[in-house]
């Protein structure tokens, strides 16, 4: 229950708060106020976007499920979609005594034309492979403070093709998990 409520407190912090810095996604709290405050505020996301934590082996995944609820086929480009590119999500995680897990920078360019519809109602999943922000390199080796429970918070611009560059709506969500001991 603690950490729910961190995480509402979390959240409703972000929505408050507006950077003045350009786009950037870095992994820090800012990147993610940033996305979720500067999207028009008249387009509510076209997409019911729901992730949790899945902690497979030695990894963690963000493993997602997109439904369309826009009314209309939306196309993305495949690189696009939110688990596709290691830049493609804007994420964050705190622990839930407010410790900031440092996280990389990922840059990957995808010159990729290869599209995607989704129809009304259609759902899609997929997994944000975690290592791509907290990696082999990071102590310990997942990245996230062992036997710490961590609040994950992701924000995702729809890009849809059928939405102008200058409109693309934010879907963002919070979720948590507790790292092996």
């Amino acid at each position: 229950m603690l950490s729910r409520s961190i995480a509402v407190a979390v959240c409703i912090s972000l929505s408050t708060v507006v950077s003045t810095a350009g786009e950037k996604n870095d992994g820090s709290l800012d990147s993610i106020a940033w996305a979720a405050t500067t999207a028009p505020g008249t387009s509510a996301c076209p997409l019911l976007l729901t992730a949790s934590v899945v902690h497979e082996a030695d990894r963690y995944l963000l493993r997602f499920t997109l439904r369309n609820v826009a009314g209309r086929p939306l196309t993305f480009y495949r690189t696009s979609l939110p688990w596709a590119t290691p830049d493609s999500i804007q994420v964050a995680a705190v622990t839930t005594d407010g410790q900031l897990v440092p996280a990389g920078y990922p840059i990957e360019d995808h010159f990729e034309t290869d599209q995607v519809q989704v129809k009304p109602n259609q759902t899609l999943t997929g997994d944000y492979d975690l290592a791509k922000r907290w990696e082999e390199r990071s102590t310990p080796s997942t990245g996230f403070p062992r036997g710490a429970t961590i609040v994950l918070m992701w924000t995702y611009k729809v890009r849809a093709l059928e939405i102008s560059a200058k409109r693309w709506p934010v879907c963002s969500g919070v979720t948590s998990f507790k790292a092996p001991a």
